[in-house]
């Protein structure tokens, strides 16, 4: 139990915008363009800056490929670019868009855009794979989607990849622990009243493991495809029944807990082809 408290402690917050405030205005913002990204920074050095968006061209890639889209479709260039903030301060930060204390970094699904700072603790491998996670996935099955908040974030945290295998183990270990939660308690979660956060991602995290080790990616691009064409008054499930033969969610959760059960605590997690 020490090592769940242990990873538990290490959580990471982040922040989600709709497009209720105000446009940032980029008059006194240094810019640099690169092929899918436009970066307006304040404070920060050439060097960080190019790091960012070395890192930032990188995490498109591999989420891409993560996630079965490369090739599908080519979501950013030119005016379409995703644009990324960084404020020269935390403090700026979260004046600038009334971000909590606690967040380590937003993102506005509609405007494409990602709001951090300089320097910022973990910004390279978690922060930034995490939003672009939830933007390249919401940019391919809709925006507007109603979705169970797990398989958003589930999406995204699969993205930072340094925590991947550490997040599915704790996901295995809390099955012996009444922490343990469902995935019909996970899917009563609503955005802002999360219990227990690390746990909901994590075993966010380890469902869309599941789906993509067991069924494949071309799988999970079928079940994007699915949600994507969805007609008014459908919902996910549809494309999930559609897609993976569950029944319902009570059979998935078998499924997922079973995968779960059976994998070895030493075992990495496989790396997709």
């Amino acid at each position: 139990m020490n090592i769940i408290k242990a990873i538990i402690t290490s959580v990471i917050l982040f922040f989600l915008y709709g497009d209720c405030f105000a446009q940032i205005s980029t008059t006194l913002w240094d810019i640099k363009k690169v092929d899918h990204f436009i970066i307006y920074s304040r404070g920060a050095s050439s060097e960080y800056v190019d790091k960012v968006a070395r890192n930032a061209e990188r995490d498109y890639v591999d989420i891409a490929h993560d996630l079965g889209f490369s090739g599908l479709n080519e979501f950013w260039t030119w005016d379409k670019r995703i644009k990324i903030y960084l404020f020269d301060t935390k403090l700026a930060y979260q004046k600038a868009i009334g971000a909590p204390d606690w967040s380590a970094g937003s993102v506005s699904f509609n405007k494409r855009e990602i709001y951090a700072y300089v320097d910022m603790d973990n910004f390279f491998d978690t922060v930034l794979p995490h939003e672009l996670g939830h933007i390249i996935f919401r940019e391919f099955v809709g925006f507007n989607k109603k979705l169970p908040l797990w398989l958003d974030e589930g999406v995204a945290s699969y993205m930072e990849r340094t925590r991947r295998h550490e997040r599915i183990i704790l996901s295995k270990m809390l099955m012996r622990h009444a922490e343990f939660m469902t995935i019909d308690i996970l899917s009563k979660m609503i955005r802002g009243k999360i219990l227990m956060p690390e746990i909901f991602y994590a075993e966010s995290l380890s469902i869309v493991d599941y789906l993509l080790q067991t069924f494949g990616k071309d799988k999970f691009v079928e079940f994007c495809r699915r949600i994507r064409d969805l007609k008014p008054g459908q919902t996910w499930e549809l494309a999930l029944r559609e897609t993976y033969k569950f029944k319902g969610l009570s059979e998935l959760n078998h499924g997922w807990e079973e995968y779960l059960e059976n994998m070895p605590f030493t075992e990495s997690t496989p790396k997709l082809n």
